[in-house]
């Protein structure tokens, strides 16, 4: 019986450890999930066109998540997420960040974090558009 015990301990750990060493593909993921996950949960009802992609390992990784969205949804999403307005001691690559197809500016938000991971997400101007960047290091 003792045995049977320590196998199944064993096997127990064994799968934890291959969960916690496999990266996990954002692509291949529920993107509603994924942006509950990591931008504001519950996901308002007016976000669409909802992509999300990047790597994320034990050893760090790279978030990125597109959307669309009614600007009604704008300030829900900013406190759900708890991001708040960028000022100018913001990382180099939040200030640089320019979506690709968008002329116009964008307003920048961050998420205070801790330990070694860096979170932005931008807002267009119309209020209809977001991304999501989390840079884990």
């Amino acid at each position: 019986m003792a045995f049977l015990m320590v196998v199944a301990i064993a096997g127990v750990l064994a799968y934890a450890m291959k969960l916690v060493l496999t990266p996990r593909d954002l692509s291949k993921e529920d993107p509603r999930q994924t942006f509950e996950w990591f931008v504001c949960s519950p996901l308002p009802p007016s976000v669409h066109n909802l992509k999300a992609k990047g790597i994320i390992a034990i050893t760090g990784g790279n978030v990125g998540i597109d959307f669309h969205f009614d600007p009604q949804d704008h300030d829900d999403i900013i406190k759900g997420g708890r991001f708040q307005l960028a000022d100018d001691k913001v990382h180099q690559w939040v200030k640089e960040f320019q979506p690709e197809g968008v002329t116009g500016s964008v307003t920048r938000y961050v998420r205070a974090n801790e330990g070694m991971t860096q979170t932005a997400f931008f807002v267009a101007d119309d209020r209809r558009r977001a991304w999501f960047r989390e840079v884990r290091y």
